[in-house]
């Protein structure tokens, strides 16, 4: 091997080394949250914004919040429907948190 090779070589195992290491240091993990809220109203609303913007700071950069737009649930102030919607993001495997706003979900 002539010392032009090596040369040659280096660049392309010091980038595929990089590669790897940036890789490894933006998997962040993720955990998908879904919310459970008794009816709609502003407030509510407001509060779930509150919730998801907390959650968000407390985490910071070392784990990624998402918030998957279809996760987010409100029921028809029953008691019938939060249970449902609750058991619903239980057993969904595309969420790893459920999170229930409200009298009824608690109940």
């Amino acid at each position: 091997m002539t010392l032009k090779n090596q040369r040659m070589k280096f660049p392309q195992v010091a980038l595929v080394a990089l590669s790897c290491l940036a890789h490894g240091q933006s998997q962040v993990p993720m955990v998908r949250i879904g919310t459970v809220i008794d009816g709609v109203t502003d407030r509510k609303n407001g509060l779930r914004a509150a919730v998801v913007n907390a959650a968000q700071q407390i985490m910071g950069d070392q784990v990624a919040v998402s918030f998957p737009a279809e996760k987010q649930l409100a029921g028809d102030w029953t008691l019938q429907t939060s249970s449902r919607y609750i058991r619903t993001l239980l057993a969904d495997e595309e969420v790893d948190v459920v999170l229930v706003l409200g009298v009824l979900g608690a109940s």
